[in-house]
C-alpha cells in the first residue's frame, strides 16, 4: 500500500450495471471514485517491457468504484481479506483506446461535480505492477480481464446520494446509494 499498486479483486458478485442503486449496509466511510478501466487483449507477465504491457491494452472504459476506507485495526492482513476496501464497482462500455491527453475526468454527487482531475497518458506500469502481483500467487493477466487503474477523484458520499462518474470521450457511470 502507499505508493505502490494494490491488487484487489472485480467480480460479478459486487458489479453493478450503470443506474442500479447500492444498499450501503455495515459501511463505516464509502467513498465514490472515478476511474480508468482497462481491458486486457493479451496476456502480460511480471517481466514484460513497459512497451509491452502498454500494447497489451485493447480497450478503455470509464468505472465507478465504491470504498470503504473505514481503517480496520491491526495488520494489513484484515485489509487484504477485505478486498483493499472495495465494496462495487460499474464498467462503462469498451472503447477504442486512444490518447488520454486532455482528457478530464469528474465525478459529481447529487448533480453537484466534486472533483475533476486529469487522465493520466500512461497506465503501463499499473499493467506490469498488477501482472507482477498475480504471478506471485500463480495467477496473470489473461485476454478479457478488466482492471481499474486507481482513483482519479475520490468523494465521501452516503446514503441517498445519485453519483455520477465521466471521463470525457468514455461515457458515464451512475448508482445511488440506498440504505
Amino acid at each position: 500500500m502507499g505508493a505502490q499498486p494494490v491488487v484487489g479483486y472485480l467480480t460479478s458478485a459486487t458489479r453493478l450495471s450503470s443506474g442500479a442503486g447500492y444498499r450501503a449496509r455495515e459501511v463505516g466511510a464509502l467513498r465514490a471514485e472515478v476511474e480508468l478501466a482497462l481491458r486486457i487483449g493479451r496476456a502480460v507477465g511480471p517481466g514484460d517491457a513497459l512497451s509491452r504491457a502498454r500494447e497489451a491494452v485493447d480497450a478503455v472504459a470509464v468505472a465507478l468504484e465504491l470504498v470503504d476506507v473505514r481503517p480496520p485495526r491491526g495488520e494489513v492482513e484484515p485489509i487484504l481479506e477485505a478486498n483493499v476496501f472495495h465494496r462495487a464497482f460499474a464498467i462503462g462500455p469498451p472503447c477504442a483506446v486512444t490518447s488520454a491527453v486532455q482528457r478530464r475526468a469528474w465525478l459529481a454527487v447529487n448533480g453537484e461535480v466534486r472533483g475533476v482531475s486529469p487522465v493520466g497518458e500512461d497506465y503501463a506500469e499499473t499493467v506490469r505492477a498488477a501482472a507482477a502481483v498475480l504471478a506471485a500467487v500463480g495467477e496473470a493477466l489473461e485476454p478479457r480481464d478488466w482492471l481499474i487503474a486507481g482513483s482519479l477523484v475520490h468523494v465521501p458520499v452516503g446514503p441517498g446520494d445519485r453519483i455520477s462518474v465521466e471521463i470525457e470521450g468514455l461515457g458515464r457511470r451512475e448508482t445511488a446509494i440506498v440504505s
